[in-house]
């Protein structure tokens, strides 16, 4: 009866080591090397850059006047003047233009632009009109943007949004090209050193992976609300956001979504393109975290599918620590009834310290690299926190998600 006892204890610790491996192997696979897209678009994306620069031959030399499009209101005024006045200082051979798309016909904002005309000629302005009441106003505000552009590449930016240095716009534009009629760069929000700030970079970096991750298999996920450009051809001939006009946010993922192939998309991993944006109030946050996630359910079954696999990829990280502490418990419990240790089990514990250590490192070497190309902050510790509390986090989510989901429908269109 002994010898039966000692042989499930030994089945059921193999199987535990095993379970854990697999659980390991499915991170890695589902989420893990994922930040090696990034890192390696990043890559070729420099080296680009770096032969453009010795062979002065920009790959946007032939896009021809450019126009940025911002969409603003009162509450964002002061934030849209230092941008305007950031992108007047940029370094690029490629002629632009600025749009100021009023989502009010506010005071504030013409005067704004009164003041700017004085010092830049390419500053234009056009407003949403008050008749427009059934249709969300920032979605207005960028189609009546795009139908006053002059040129044929029109680049989003929200009014909040910052580059990072006065070469950003030369490097988007080097990949405004023929092959391309939809172009995204990484953004993320300014680090200010809170447990706020973490979250929530983190959570545009995870969900940038993410978007590279499918692009890198001939999915277009989505689109972030700044930092990206698209033909004003392709917009029209979409109809803009026809597709979202009864859903008041997630405009431009749907657009991509569903009118972007992957051959036609080109995506931005260096730091040379990136800009940071004003960090929201945690209430803000939080309702953007609400509205990702019914946009999900608004996007196709192919681009659902690597939801579902960040998914699967956090489940696999608790059945990990589970099989790996339960695990050494049985083995503590028998060594320590046994007040020896067993030399039988040499292997299986080798095994579980390498699952162990595997663990704690890899998330580190991924997740930090990645970090460091986006020149965001390399989180240590914080990072194993984030991915623990990460489930629990989208279930809250996912909780207000259903409690308000019939606020977000328009009901009269």
């Amino acid at each position: 009866m002994t010898d039966m006892y000692l042989n499930v204890v030994d089945l059921r610790l193999v199987l535990l080591v095993l379970v854990a491996l697999v659980a390991l192997l499915l991170q890695y696979v589902l989420r893990l090397r994922r930040f090696t897209l990034v890192n390696k678009y990043a890559s070729w994306q420099q080296e680009a850059q770096a032969v453009e620069a010795a062979t002065h031959e920009a790959k946007g030399g032939g896009a021809g006047l450019v126009s940025i499009i911002i969409p603003v209101n009162e509450r964002c005024a002061s934030c849209a003047g230092s941008l305007v006045e950031s992108l007047f200082k940029q370094k690029c051979d490629v002629d632009y233009e600025i749009i100021l798309a009023d989502e009010g016909h506010s005071e504030c904002v013409r005067d704004l632009v009164e003041r700017g005309q004085k010092s830049f000629g390419s500053l234009r302005y056009t407003f949403v009109p008050e008749t427009a009441r059934y249709i969300e106003v920032r979605k207005l505000a960028i189609t009546l943007g795009v139908k006053a552009a002059r040129g044929e590449w029109v680049l989003i930016l929200d009014a909040q949004t910052l580059p990072l240095n006065d070469e950003w716009l030369h490097h988007f534009v080097q990949n405004l090209s023929e092959e391309s009629d939809m172009v995204q760069a990484y953004y993320n929000y300014e680090d200010n050193g809170t447990w706020v700030a973490r979250r929530a970079i983190l959570d545009e970096v995870d969900h940038f992976v993410q978007k590279v991750a499918a692009w890198d298999k001939g999915v277009t996920l989505d689109c972030g609300c700044t930092n990206w450009a698209m033909r004003k051809s392709a917009f029209m001939a979409q109809h803009g956001f026809a597709d979202s006009v009864s859903l008041p946010f997630g405009e431009e993922a749907i657009l991509a979504n569903l009118h972007v192939g992957a051959d036609r998309l080109s995506i931005l991993c260096a730091a040379d393109t990136r800009t940071i944006l004003a960090l929201p109030h945690k209430t803000a946050i939080s309702n953007m975290r609400v509205q990702r996630n019914e946009l999900i359910h608004h996007l196709t079954n192919g681009a659902r599918k690597f939801f579902i696999q960040n998914g699967v990829s956090s489940a696999m990280l608790y059945v990990m620590v589970a099989s790996v502490a339960c695990y050494v418990g049985l083995r503590l419990f028998g060594d320590l009834t046994a007040n020896s240790y067993s030399l039988g089990y040499l292997y299986t514990d080798a095994l579980c310290m390498i699952v162990l250590v595997a663990a704690f490192v890899l998330p580190l070497v991924f997740v930090r690299k990645t970090l460091n190309t986006l020149s965001e902050r390399r989180y240590g510790a914080y990072i194993y926190l984030y991915y623990l509390l990460r489930p629990f986090h989208t279930l809250a989510t996912s909780c207000v998600r259903w409690e308000n989901k019939g606020s977000f429908v328009r009901k009269f269109i």
